[in-house]
């Protein structure tokens, strides 16, 4: 049974897997086979520094089109205001610069700590060595672990806001089986659908 496996959310203390958020973070899409390799920790953080700076690059965008949008406004419409509007604009996105700067610090500081972490508890496999999630069950390398002789020690999720809500999804796996730890984590591995379908095949082979 999956329910009641400790789960880590957002990196947050474990607590029990409940039908509601097993139902939350069920993956619909299949794949009947995924593969990949396990990344080094400057690998993975470098990774993660990418799909930030796509999603800094998105959100400054969008905050400089409205600034932009207001003070071409004020200036169509009342000019004289721009004197008031334009210092109070370069005060808000000197302190939305500091924040960035001060999130990816953060954020790069988390990958790193969390990459290094993972390859420490994973055991899983040298970089470079490759993964492959199939209808048999997990190959790391070559050796393959079945589904049916894995056990899920704990489950990672991920929590994250979008526009009408939370999306929340399964992103590591702590799993045990022929005398050996696997942690599939997504920062990890070159291709993160492996943790989705990884749950996948768990949640049918315990008929969740």
């Amino acid at each position: 049974m999956l329910i009641g496996v400790p789960v880590s959310i957002n990196g947050a203390p474990a607590v029990p897997l409940d039908a509601k958020l097993a139902r939350n973070v069920r993956v619909k899409r299949v794949a009947e086979v995924v593969e990949g390799v396990v990344l080094n920790a400057d690998q993975a953080v470098e990774r993660a520094k990418r799909r930030m700076a796509i999603l800094y690059t998105v959100a400054f965008g969008i905050a400089g089109a409205i600034a932009l949008a207001g003070l071409l406004a004020a200036a169509a419409y009342e000019p004289s205001d721009l004197g008031l509007i334009l210092p109070l604009v370069l005060v808000l996105s000197g302190g939305l610069g500091w924040a960035a700067w001060w999130a990816w610090r953060r954020n790069v500081a988390k990958a790193q700590a969390r990459a290094e972490a993972s390859l420490e508890r994973a055991r899983l496999a040298a970089p470079g060595v490759s993964v492959r999630v199939d209808a048999m069950g997990v190959s790391v390398g070559g050796t393959p672990y079945p589904w049916s002789g894995l056990t899920v020690q704990e489950i990672g999720v991920t929590v994250i806001s979008v526009e009408d809500g939370t999306a929340e999804f399964v992103d590591r796996l702590t799993l045990s089986g022929g005398g050996r730890t696997l942690v599939l984590d997504s920062q990890v591995l070159s291709e993160p659908k492996l943790v989705a379908q990884a749950w996948r095949r768990l949640c049918a082979q315990h008929g969740l």
